[in-house]
């Protein structure tokens, strides 16, 4: 996928997994980084709220080389799922056997199938909620998505989200009244220096808003809940 391929995709197509299977077939699933941000960019931001030694849920994995550059950085339990099965078998098969990287078909609205209350010591998005918000029935979806992530973290996890949408509209999901998360924003760029503004209330968490990335992204947002 390329930036020019974004731009020329319908939104609601975002949400649609067979959208996603075929593109994956199509592209032979090769590497993409929503918004051109990569584990370099987002490290110290990571490492402040991830330590490396926690078990990490990475949803909506897609064709990110994050996971990568994570696990080689020394994040030794990341679980990474896509409800996409072309993109999922595909890493199966790359990363076999490689220490600290773990593959599962999940859909992010509905994970009790896979998994149990208190699974994971943090969470990490970088644009399935974005995606989700494409839907016709996003207002449905984010907030299952969102309850779904705050039932699988234990207590005193951590999402770490990073989005296009900007500081005040993700915070109006994120302080969803089912969540009693802490919530933070901090500023994206390509050189990462997080400056953390006043918390919101009720919360501590992380959300940012950022300018200066490449185009076509005219900012792009990341934020902690805990």
């Amino acid at each position: 996928m390329t930036n020019k391929q974004i731009h020329q995709t319908p939104s609601s197509a975002f949400c649609d997994r067979g959208y996603w299977d075929k593109l994956y077939t199509l592209q032979r699933s090769a590497p993409f980084e929503w918004y051109s941000i990569t584990y370099p960019t987002i490290r110290e931001l990571l490492l402040r709220y991830i330590p490396r030694h926690v078990t990490v849920l990475h949803v909506g994995v897609g064709t990110s080389k994050l996971q990568e550059d994570m696990a080689g950085d020394g994040y030794c339990a990341l679980l990474n799922i896509d409800y996409s099965e072309v993109v999922i078998t595909h890493l199966q098969k790359e990363h076999a056997g490689r220490p600290g990287l773990q593959y599962k078909v999940v859909d992010v609205t509905d994970m009790r199938p896979e998994f149990g209350d208190h699974s994971f010591e943090a969470a990490l998005d970088k644009g399935t909620l974005d995606g989700i918000l494409c839907s016709g029935n996003d207002a449905h979806d984010s907030d299952a998505m969102l309850l779904e992530i705050c039932r699988v973290l234990k207590p005193g996890g951590v999402l770490l989200l990073i989005s296009y949408g900007s500081p005040e509209a993700r915070a109006d999901l994120l302080l969803h009244p089912g969540l009693d998360w802490d919530v933070t924003f901090h500023v994206i760029t390509r050189k990462l220096l997080p400056q953390p503004t006043q918390p919101t209330q009720p919360t501590q968490a992380a959300l940012q808003g950022s300018q200066g990335l490449a185009a076509p992204v005219p900012g792009a947002a990341a934020a902690a809940a805990a």
